[in-house]
């Protein structure tokens, strides 16, 4: 019950207010339409008291006016899969267009007044394609198109598409196999032709506006509006957002509309200026009332155990919380609006917490009390990109971490200085593990091949170790708690349940359950202490898993610290080699 409690503090009262995060914005004449709430809305075109269209609990977006604006067309889930509804702009029911069983997403009108719409309904690849559907009869034709997501329509008929559906991330200055691209189709001859095939990065949103194209692109390293010829010639930049990328761009008359951050902006063609939409809504925000919830561990993003078992660190909803675990007093360790914390975890041998914070713009390392009652302090402030996936060694005096630009750092909690360990190509490194004094990181690495290898990294030295071949794939390493062994799994049982490669019936192989548990000694000569002694072994051997320390127990606490944190010891030739297999079935 305390954590229900806590939940329920956390998402308590959130400041009323009557402005929105506005999404795809459409416009004729002077009225303006926009999603918010998950429902339509409209409102003038110099902004104001938005009036709210659709109520339906779930999302309608992608609105777009008919030609004469009187009808809105857009895409909702109202009978289960997203498809196609139309609605009178003075309100009235919806009335469904589509029927695809697949989601429809709308893309404007034709300008004989059909709407357009793309969907994969038709298609025998996962690529979206343009279709057209009469709202009267119901009737529904795909235009001759194998990959096209956007639309506009030129005077002659010639239809300007973005090839290319978004491709499903956020990330900036996207070059790849799947950036979006405009081209244009004439249905004369049939053909279709790249209008700017030299440019790499995401072009999209057309608008065609009497002989010119205006689009949404990245050229400038921010989607901002540009414009061309019909040709794809004369590329300009109409506007300079430096940050939050033009998103949904809608055209009508001399009006360009476009979401920006969370607000709707107005291009203005006769004039190239742009400016603020102001819009404020009526609504009784209620998702923002304060909310029960009967499983609040649902929120939780990451827990850590402190060294003396008694405390959990709690990151939730980016705030850090201290919590016994016998019960007792929850101690709210870091809780600022202004702010997201994550990955809190115990320093070992402090009576502190390290937790990432994007409190300055970027995630930094900051040092927090376990009781919550002195201020935090920054230890790092020369963050750049995404750092996740922290590992706090056994000391307290180091932290692993990863960042977005596949980067494995050591960062020296005292100094707030990071070391670079290494960069990959391929992904982040993960499954960061320090040895149990501190003194050694273990880490899995993507290899030039795609099999993941187990490094190590000895931090005096600076020296990296390959412990695992490129052959096979490797994982997961854990550590003996005596610095002898290394736990691993990797997957190399390859038995396939096909009698053939290339039988009649199955033309590759069938293989399950690849993956087994190995046992790395680290040492020479070291003889897995599971297997049974023989007559030449010495009978006495360190056990693996060190047991904690009777009540009678008189050792020193210097013998005790001593004994928990052993010297790593690591004879590095023939390393790979000796490699054990444990007797777990795969």
């Amino acid at each position: 019950m305390f954590l229900s409690s806590l939940f329920v503090l956390l998402i308590g009262s959130v400041s009323a207010g009557t402005n929105g995060y506005y999404q795809y914005p459409a416009v004729h004449d002077d009225t303006l339409l926009f999603t918010v709430e998950g429902d339509i809305w409209t409102v003038g075109l110099k902004g104001g008291q938005a009036t709210r269209v659709t109520t339906h609990p779930l999302v309608e977006s992608h609105g777009s006016f008919s030609p004469d604006g009187s009808r809105i067309a857009f895409s909702a889930s109202y009978e289960g899969p997203k498809e196609v509804y139309e609605i009178p702009v003075k309100g009235g029911q919806p009335t469904r267009v589509t029927w695809n069983g697949t989601s429809a997403v709308v893309r404007g009108y034709t300008p004989s007044g059909d709407i357009a719409y793309s969907s994969r309904h038709n298609a025998t690849l996962p690529d979206w394609q343009l279709h057209t559907v009469s709202s009267t009869t119901g009737e529904s034709t795909p235009i001759p198109l194998a990959q096209a997501d956007e639309a506009s329509w030129a005077d002659d008929g010639t239809l300007i598409f973005t090839r290319l559906a978004h491709q499903g991330s956020s990330t900036k200055r996207y070059m790849g196999g799947t950036a979006q691209s405009l081209w244009s189709y004439n249905p004369q001859n049939a053909q279709s032709v790249p209008l700017d095939p030299d440019y790499l990065g995401t072009s999209k949103s057309p608008m065609v506006v009497g002989d010119q194209i205006y689009l949404a692109s990245d050229r400038d390293g921010v989607m901002n509006l540009w414009r061309m010829e019909l040709d794809g010639s004369n590329v300009q930049q109409m506007t300079h957002h430096p940050s939050h990328d033009v998103q949904s761009p809608s055209h009508h008359g001399d009006s360009i509309v476009y979401q920006h951050g969370a607000d709707i902006w107005r291009f203005d063609i006769s004039t190239a200026e742009t400016s603020l939409i102001p819009i404020s809504i009526s609504s009784d925000l209620d998702q923002t009332r304060e909310k029960w919830f009967s499983s609040p561990y649902s929120l939780v993003t990451h827990l850590d155990l402190s060294p003396d078992g008694e405390t959990v660190a709690l990151t939730a909803r980016g705030a850090v919380f201290s919590v016994p675990v016998d019960g007792g007093r929850i101690a709210t360790i870091a809780d600022d609006a202004d702010a997201r914390y994550r990955e809190a975890s115990f320093l070992p041998t402090t009576s502190r917490i390290v937790a990432l914070s994007d409190k300055s713009g970027e995630l930094e390392f900051e040092s927090l009390s376990q009781d919550g009652l002195s201020k935090e302090k920054s230890i790092t402030d020369d963050g750049e990109v995404f750092r996740s996936d922290m590992a706090v060694s056994p000391t307290g005096e180091r932290v692993a971490y990863v960042d977005k630009n596949y980067r494995l750092f050591s960062l020296d909690v005292r100094s707030g200085k990071s070391t670079l360990i290494t960069q990959s190509p391929f992904d982040a490194p993960f499954d960061l593990t320090w040895s149990p004094n501190g003194e050694w990181l273990t880490y899995s690495l993507a290899a030039e091949n795609g099999h993941t290898q187990i490094w190590l990294y000895e931090v005096h030295t600076k020296s990296k170790i390959a412990a695992t071949s490129d052959r096979v794939y490797s994982n997961s390493p854990t550590w003996s708690r005596d610095g002898d062994w290394l736990f691993f799994l990797s997957d190399r049982h390859l038995t396939t349940s096909v009698e053939s490669p290339w039988g009649r019936w199955q033309p590759e192989p069938y293989v399950v359950d690849t993956t087994q548990v190995f046992a790395l000694a680290l040492k020479k000569d070291t003889r897995p202490p599971w297997l049974k002694k023989n007559e030449v072994e010495n009978t006495k051997k360190d056990p693996i898993i060190s047991l904690p320390p009777s009540d009678d127990d008189t050792a020193s606490t210097d013998d005790t610290e001593s004994a928990q944190s052993p010297a790593i010891q690591i004879d590095r030739d023939g390393l790979s080699e000796r490699i054990h297999k444990l007797s777990i079935a795969p």
